[in-house]
């Protein structure tokens, strides 16, 4: 029975991680791509953006330190940057490198691949991603960046353009730069691991039915009755199996959508209140502000 018991998990868990793959079927837009030398000069901080990066380092050393890990970016090796990452970068000597800049495009209730997937944050080059990031700089030399200071090229004006100038290339251009993304995320997702390997199909449950409603008004008692079990054992059982609260869950991914539209649309904070189920304005703007320490208009502002 222990044997069967344990067959039945390991099903569940691969079936669930199977629609988490379905539902992450975004598509990927490149936003900037060059090759970039520096000589001690590539220092930022508290660096934070809605799109991805992808780094090919060529020559040199530098460094990205990330929460509770340190990058050493050498030779040969790629390096992977998610969307909503804070990070800082040191470099004191030589440092050339490919960039690729992309971002992934979802609906409100569906889960983009960096949702479902941990990835590791560097691997080794196959050798021929530099071949294929030159070829996209080839394909795309006006998406250089203006300069390597992450304030000139993360706003909200410059990524709309970009997204604006994606929608009208040919459909050719647009399948071939995608394949290329794929290609160089895949290198990545060979040693990913699903974010929450979870057994216990009730959080399965859980998880689902959050993401399907993300744009609504989620009480948790709605999320017991679905689950089939009391408010207070939901609690227990989910920060068992997430390492939060379902509330603290659904309001982290709530306001990391708010990001979103905050820096890739001018739709009012009122609006993108309520598209994610804040009836209050005030409140949705004070939670923003316990998030992020400045309020939706603010953060909307730094990145104009």
């Amino acid at each position: 029975m222990e044997i069967i018991a344990i067959m039945i998990g390991q099903y569940r868990f691969i079936a669930y991680h199977c629609r988490m793959i379905q539902h992450a079927n975004t598509s990927l837009t490149l936003l900037h791509v060059g090759m970039a030398h520096h000589q001690g000069d590539w220092n930022w901080h508290n660096v934070r953006s809605a799109f991805a990066r992808i780094y090919y380092i060529v020559e040199g050393h530098a460094q990205v330190l990330l929460p509770g890990q340190t990058l050493d970016l050498t030779a040969g090796r790629l390096c992977l940057i998610p969307p909503f990452t804070t990070h800082h970068y040191v470099c004191n000597g030589l440092f050339t490198h490919y960039y690729v800049h992309f971002y992934e495009q979802k609906d409100l209730n569906q889960q983009g691949i960096f949702d479902v997937w941990d990835m590791p944050y560097e691997t080794a080059s196959l050798g021929s991603e530099p071949a294929m990031m030159q070829h996209l700089c080839q394909l795309m030399p006006h998406r250089r960046l203006p300069a390597s200071n992450p304030e000139t090229y993360d706003n909200h004006a410059l990524l709309m353009r970009m997204l604006q100038e994606e929608s009208r290339r040919p459909l050719y251009e647009r399948m071939e730069v995608q394949g290329i993304l794929q290609i160089l995320l895949s290198r990545f997702l060979h040693d990913a691991r699903p974010k929450l390997p979870v057994l216990d199909r009730r959080i399965q449950h859980a998880l689902s039915f959050i993401h399907q409603h993300i744009g609504q008004r989620i009480e948790l008692d709605t999320l017991a009755a679905e689950t089939c079990v009391s408010k207070d054992h939901l609690i227990r059982i989910f920060k068992k199996a997430t390492g939060e609260t379902p509330a603290n869950y659904i309001t982290r991914r709530k306001l990391e959508r708010a990001e979103l539209l905050l820096t890739t649309t001018m739709i009012p904070v009122k609006d993108i209140a309520t598209e994610l189920g804040y009836d209050d304005t005030s409140y949705f703007i004070r939670i923003f502000r316990r998030y992020s320490s400045m309020s939706p208009q603010e953060y909307r502002n730094a990145r104009q």
